[in-house]
């Protein structure tokens, strides 16, 4: 599939405007939670193709409701570089760093400083602003995303056996074969081991 590094680009920079509005707190929470989205759209299009099934894991608390499982079954999918997996669990835990603490917190406190300096993928120059470096690196990440979108492929549900009687016949007369079988070699060592201990 050829890539069009335009197709998301309205949406995109209308999530970049909306960051502009926010506060440091709105705008960690609303990158990490557009980022969620974004990789629930890759795993949708990566998963079987099985909206029910799909829906259940994809819920808010099934099992791929959380964006540290989505990051973690992208990557292992094979759909997120290693250095984009890193930057989004970074991304992850500068939002955590602003959802858990009830105080007033910014980019300059300490601690999300150092993440922000620690986002392989913000083009901005070293003397950037926490923020600034943050907005980037949630941008250049989500365009890696865009383009495994676009690469990934839906499978099939697979087709299972068809359960006719003639077929659970076969697998009837295998499984007495085999218990046959086993029951023979059984016999065989219990004898091997009985003419031993007579000898």
């Amino acid at each position: 599939m050829s890539q069009d590094p335009y197709l998301y680009a309205d949406e995109v920079f209308e999530f970049r405007s909306s960051l502009t509005e926010e506060t440091d707190r709105g705008c960690a929470l609303m990158a990490a939670a557009y980022l969620a989205d974004q990789l629930e759209r890759l795993l949708r299009r990566a998963l079987v193709d099985d909206e029910d099934a799909v829906d259940e894991l994809l819920r808010p608390l099934g099992p791929l409701g959380s964006f540290s499982g989505r990051i973690e079954l992208c990557y292992a999918l094979g759909l997120l570089p290693t250095d984009a997996r890193r930057d989004l669990h970074l991304i992850r835990k500068i939002r955590n760093d602003f959802s858990h603490v009830a105080k007033t917190l910014t980019f300059d406190e300490p601690g999300i400083t150092s993440r922000c300096r620690e986002l392989n993928h913000s083009g901005r120059e070293a003397e950037a602003s926490p923020r600034a470096k943050f907005t980037s690196a949630v941008l250049a990440v989500c365009a890696v995303v865009h383009v495994f979108i676009q690469t990934a492929t839906q499978p099939d549900v697979p087709t299972g056996i068809t359960m006719t009687e003639e077929v659970k016949h076969k697998v009837r007369e295998f499984a007495d074969k085999l218990a046959l079988l086993v029951t023979q070699e059984f016999a065989r060592s219990e004898d091997a081991s009985s003419e031993q201990s007579d000898g």
